[in-house]
């Protein structure tokens, strides 16, 4: 029995140096820890020396305004005035005269430079010149009955003892024989570029879920909506009223309210990217004739095949 027990268990002798094997294991096993530490401390101050390689300041310099702009062109709605204090009456009229060209030539609107001079250098003013300028710019604009809407302002020299601000001034005349200036623009893309989605949310003044809820508004049939893909022409408008703020359909409830309050309004001609459909969207581009096209190119895909064909 003892001879069994022994054969099966081992002898004592055994059983000492089995536990002497396994009092080696442990240690080993603790030196292994230790040894785990050790290298776990290397690889932190590794990764220490490599995050500060990384979080050093870069070398690139931040972004700056440009130092001049192009000189004035003679055509075209942008305009360029170094100072417009206190006009004769005879300046006075040819300025407004002025102010109809560009805004003939802008279809309604005319941005104005205030600080710049005609070759496209910012010289700039102070605030007061700034004040009556922009005084005289409002007069202008009432003498033909447009509106006036100061887009930004900021400051040219910040050497100087005072400072010198440059402004960009927004004119916007609606034409007598129209209720609102009018732009159609047709969207263009690649298939699951975002095009349903980008005029849903800038049309309905609310964010996307994540599951196509913006897009709901522009499909005309089931199967568009089942498979998330335009394959008719859709029709969406955005308008601007005469400060420049937006007018959709998160303030007003129907496409008459848009227009009565907007005094421009942007037309979205909403076109199928399939190739499938490309017959319908040639059809879209050459018989509603828009006068801007706007190619929307997905950030995952990138540019793709339908991208290349229009």
């Amino acid at each position: 029995m003892d001879s069994r027990v022994s054969e099966l268990f081992g002898s004592g002798s055994g059983q000492k140096s089995g536990c002497q094997g396994v009092g080696s294991n442990v240690s080993s096993g603790n030196g292994f820890v230790m040894g785990s530490k050790k290298y776990s401390l290397k690889n932190a101050k590794k990764g220490k020396s490599r995050s500060s390689r990384n979080s050093k300041p870069s070398n690139n310099p931040p972004y700056l305004p440009p130092a001049n702009l192009p000189p004035e062109a003679e055509e075209g709605n942008i305009e360029y005035k170094l100072k417009l204090i206190d006009p004769t009456q005879y300046r006075f009229e040819h300025l407004a005269t002025q102010m109809k060209w560009r805004l003939q030539e802008g279809r309604g609107e005319a941005v104005y430079q205030i600080g710049v001079d005609d070759n496209g250098m910012l010289v700039g003013l102070s605030e007061e010149d700034l004040r009556s300028s922009l005084k005289t710019l409002g007069r202008m604009a009432e003498k033909v009955g447009a509106d006036i809407t100061i887009l930004r302002e900021r400051e040219v020299d910040h050497d100087a003892d005072i400072p010198r601000k440059i402004a960009e001034v927004l004119i916007r005349k609606v034409p007598d024989d129209q209720q609102f200036l009018d732009l159609r623009v047709a969207v263009l893309g690649n298939v699951d570029s975002g095009k349903s989605t980008l005029l849903g949310v800038l049309t309905q003044g609310e964010l996307d879920n994540g599951r196509g809820r913006a897009r709901l508004n522009l499909f005309r049939h089931l199967h568009e909506i089942q498979t998330g893909r335009t394959s008719s022409i859709s029709f969406e408008i955005l308008g601007f009223n005469s400060k420049g703020e937006v007018v959709n359909y998160s303030e007003s409830r129907t496409a008459e309210e848009i227009c009565e309050s907007a005094s421009k309004m942007i037309t979205f001609i909403d076109l199928a990217g399939h190739h499938k459909y490309l017959k319908t969207t040639i059809f879209g581009l050459t018989s509603y004739c828009p006068d801007f096209a706007m190619l929307v190119v997905s950030a995952n895909t990138g540019i793709g095949e339908s991208n290349c064909s229009t």
